[in-house]
């Protein structure tokens, strides 16, 4: 089996000063994201972090994994649902998890899109099956009692009469 690559990010010390700067700030970014209700909110709490860099960010994740508290797995929680950065979305799961291991774990969740007001219902396949069987079965017993030649001449005058459903 082919070995994974391991690209390191080369983490310059000015993205070491922004990933610390946000990280001393990770209290108040969890405290937003707790009082969010809509996505819209949830991104303006992490705008600071998603205009990082994706070393920075990935610099501010293992910061957080070293920190043990519920605030840094739910401001990692966020990154990992949100961030527009791909490989910050990956290190924020490992920290995560680094954190759910030590029995860390969020206490926030993303919002939920709100449901429709008003959810149209379909009929069933066996509400559609009970109907069309009822309605075979009164033209049946209607049938039922007629001769062959009589079965014909009422499908003609029906059908000439445009009584039938197409």
């Amino acid at each position: 089996m082919a070995k994974k690559k391991h690209q390191s990010l080369q983490v310059s010390q000015e993205d070491k000063t922004q990933a610390q700067r946000v990280f001393e700030q990770y209290h108040q970014i969890a405290e937003g994201l707790r009082l969010s209700t809509t996505r819209e909110q949830v991104e303006a709490a992490l705008a600071e972090i998603n205009s990082m860099t994706e070393p920075a960010q990935v610099a501010l994740s293992k910061a957080l994994a070293k920190e043990r508290h519920t605030d840094a797995a739910d401001v990692l929680l966020a990154i990992n649902e949100l961030s527009p950065v791909k490989g910050a979305r990956k290190e924020a799961r490992r920290s995560l998890i680094q954190l759910q291991g030590a029995k860390i774990y969020p206490q926030w969740h993303p919002p939920v899109d709100q449901p429709l007001a008003l959810v149209p219902q379909t009929p069933t396949l066996d509400e559609d099956k009970n109907n069309y069987e009822d309605e075979e079965n009164e033209d049946y017993t209607a049938l039922r009692d007629l001769s062959p030649q009589d079965v014909v001449t009422t499908f003609v005058e029906s059908w000439v009469n445009d009584d039938y459903d197409t």
